[in-house]
This record gives C-alpha cells, sequence and structure tokens, in this order.
C-alpha cells in the first residue's frame, strides 16, 4: 500500500471544473431518462395486451 505518491498523478486529475463535470453527468441523466421513456412509449402496447 502506497501512503505517499512517488511520482506525479496530476495526469489523473479532472481537467473541468466542477460545475462542467456536474453539468456532464446530469446531461447523461437526461439522455438515460429520455431513452427509457421512449422505450416505455414503445413497449406499451404489449403491456396493454394490443
Amino acid at each position: 500500500m502506497e501512503v505517499w505518491p512517488d511520482q506525479d498523478y496530476a495526469e489523473y486529475m479532472p481537467q473541468q471544473s466542477t460545475e462542467q463535470r456536474l453539468g456532464e453527468h446530469w446531461s447523461h441523466v437526461g439522455q438515460y431518462l429520455s431513452t427509457a421513456m421512449e422505450r416505455y412509449k414503445s413497449e406499451e402496447p404489449a403491456r396493454n395486451g394490443n
């Protein structure tokens, strides 16, 4: 187990601001919800027995 890094880990650090990263995450959440709603709508006739 390394307690103190022996090299520079700056390349693994986020390059964007916290606000930008959160914005991207919320954008992805919106895309997932939109996809789920479209899939739900397309499967509606099967759920209703039509």
